[in-house]
């Protein structure tokens, strides 16, 4: 099943996106790319080092900053 731009209209997915991506940001000390790039590794499930290195490419963050290894529920 693929989804449509309708279904994700319809579920609201991004409806608070803003609101928690500030919160979760300033809860965790994370910068934007930070969390984009663990949203990318959620998303991957088990990930390896070589789709670690292509997200870190990917996703524009600080590389002389290490990664800061969260939990957000």
């Amino acid at each position: 099943m693929r989804l449509q731009p309708d279904d994700l209209r319809d579920v609201g997915l991004f409806k608070y996106y803003r609101l928690v991506r500030k919160w979760a940001c300033k809860t965790y000390n994370l910068t934007d790319a930070e969390l984009e790039l663990l949203i990318h590794f959620d998303c991957l499930g088990t990930f390896t080092r070589d789709d670690y290195i292509k997200g870190t490419y990917i996703y524009s963050w600080d590389k002389h900053k290490s990664l800061k290894m969260v939990s957000i529920h």
